[in-house]
């Protein structure tokens, strides 16, 4: 019975995990691309004085879109990108927290 119990949960574990791997790192590499494109550095730049506002920088932005407009993990592939430092990565962990996903959430309350 443990054994049964043990192998379910071991497999349980490597799906969720596979699952992660797929959305986490080709978001990464996403980021990687656009950053290495120059496309990060505009687009924060143009949001630089609202994730200021938070006290955030303004590379922030692509984690708050990327969370808002899909998923937890996709924000946190992000976040994982940016030099934050503890306060800011908490201040966008609350913000994620209470906006992650909104297109999905929206629809269901709706």
């Amino acid at each position: 019975m443990f054994k049964d119990k043990l192998h379910r949960g071991a497999w349980s574990g490597l799906r969720t995990t596979w699952t992660l791997v797929k959305i986490i790192v080709p978001v990464s590499l996403a980021v990687e691309a656009l950053r290495l494109a120059g496309a990060v550095r505009s687009m924060s730049d143009s949001l630089a004085p609202l994730m200021g506002a938070l006290g955030l920088p303004g590379e922030a932005s692509l984690a708050v879109i990327g969370g808002m407009t899909t998923n937890l993990y996709a924000a946190i592939a992000v976040m994982k990108e940016l030099p934050l430092t503890w306060q800011q990565a908490t201040i966008l962990g609350v913000w994620l927290g209470v906006s992650h996903n909104l297109v999905s959430e929206t629809l269901v309350w709706r």
